[in-house]
């Protein structure tokens, strides 16, 4: 079979007794080896609680983002462009003789 025959046959999707919870917010954090760490989180009035966390490469980070944000219909703009950072201080008196 070839590769391309083998992406078009469908996965089945094993449902696990996995609970649904609402969650109030996501901490990411992008990690040095490439991969991405998503936290879902719920607050309650005295403690904020953990409900999943899952760790995906970045491929797959940005099929999540693009899916996302095709779901929502909903494509954010990135904010302007950043200042340019200053350059470095010229040296008074640094020239030899």
């Amino acid at each position: 079979m070839s590769e391309e025959q083998n992406q078009q046959v469908p996965k089945m999707l094993h449902l696990s007794n996995t609970p649904t919870a609402f969650t109030d917010g996501i901490n990411i954090a992008c990690r040095i080896d490439g991969c991405v760490l998503l936290q879902f989180i719920s607050d309650t009035p005295s403690v904020a609680i953990e409900n999943f966390r899952t760790i995906m490469n970045r491929d797959n980070a940005i099929q999540l983002i693009d899916n996302l944000a095709k779901s929502l219909n909903y494509y954010p703009m990135p904010d302007a462009t950043p200042p340019a950072e200053p350059s470095p201080a010229k040296k008074k008196g640094s020239a030899k003789a």
